[in-house]
């Protein structure tokens, strides 16, 4: 199964600054931990270059960049490298290699903007999560996601859940979590 996860602001706020325009939202870093948990996560060089020096535990880690150097120089965990520009390799290409190599099994892509919009072509499954900002003013940002990406022709939403409390941790923001799946 190919699947999808992510987190917007509510006006598509994504990233700001190589890092998430929120600051650490528990709740849905606890939803991506479980979500992904035992999974191979594909994600591009500059979101392996965010993540914390102990990478994801219990994640197999794929980097699709075209910069090996960057990749190599953080020394985390990762199971291979895959080259989009030089090839001119996208992620469905990645994919037939992938199964055609009998790897199998679930991947998540975890971002950056552009590997999320090639894998949402072919994506069973999409996480979506709605980090909600208390003020009218959005996120700092210097990235942004348009959540119109949803072909809503080829996914629909299977479930909708805000959460408050009792899990809402002190001063944290509130989030709305979908998941969407490929209709029938």
């Amino acid at each position: 199964m190919i699947k999808v996860i992510f987190a917007v602001g509510d006006r598509g706020e994504f990233g700001y600054k190589g890092q998430l325009p929120w600051d650490h939202c528990k709740v849905d870093m606890l939803h991506f931990m479980k979500y992904t948990k035992g999974c191979t996560v594909v994600m591009g060089r500059k979101t392996y270059e965010s993540l914390p020096l102990s990478g994801l535990p219990n994640r197999e880690i794929v980097v699709m960049t075209n910069n090996r150097d960057k990749v190599r120089d953080r020394n985390l965990p990762c199971i291979s490298t895959e080259f989009l520009s030089g090839g001119g390799r996208s992620f469905p290409d990645f994919l037939v290699e992938w199964q055609e190599n009998g790897l199998g099994g679930d991947l998540i892509v975890i971002g950056g903007p552009s590997l999320i919009l090639d894998a949402l072509k072919v994506a069973d499954e999409v996480s979506l999560s709605f980090i909600h900002k208390d003020t009218p003013e959005p996120f700092d940002h210097d990235t942004f996601m348009d959540i119109g990406i949803l072909n809503y022709s080829l996914f629909s939403r299977f479930s909708r859940d805000s959460r408050n409390t009792p899990e809402r941790f002190e001063d944290q923001p509130l989030v709305t979590f979908e998941t969407w799946r490929v209709r029938e």
